[in-house]
């Protein structure tokens, strides 16, 4: 994702990645991992595209394939975004990979509540 603006590249990604059958694409494990790099990137639309591709693919009956990529959305729990933090929190929780001990700020229940972090 080079462009600019991420979100003119995530426009085209997103027929791609979304008309995929998860259980019959046979480089999703390739897919998650490119898309994984991304979730370093300086660039906050960059990792918000990359999180929201990733969900496409992670699901709680595969999650254990991509211990790496659980390993970085833990990280991302406290990135300095909000809506990454939330995506990361969200995601983690769907496939039942959240850390015990981990809670989400005060501030982060309130963006939670009210706001919509894929705006």
């Amino acid at each position: 994702m080079t462009a600019k603006n991420p979100d003119d590249v995530s426009i085209h990604l997103y027929e791609l990645v979304f008309n995929l059958e998860v259980e019959e694409a046979p480089y999703v494990q390739k897919i998650v991992e490119t898309l994984g790099t991304y979730l370093e990137a300086r660039n906050t639309q960059v990792r918000r595209v990359a999180l929201l591709f990733i969900d496409r693919f992670l699901e709680p009956d595969n999650a254990n394939q991509f211990k790496h990529i659980l390993e970085h959305l833990v990280g991302l729990l406290t990135d300095r975004n909000w809506k990454i933090r939330l995506i990361s929190y969200d995601m983690l929780k769907e496939v039942r990979a959240l850390p015990d001990d981990f809670r989400l700020s005060f501030w982060d229940r309130l963006r939670k509540r009210f706001l919509n972090p894929f705006k």
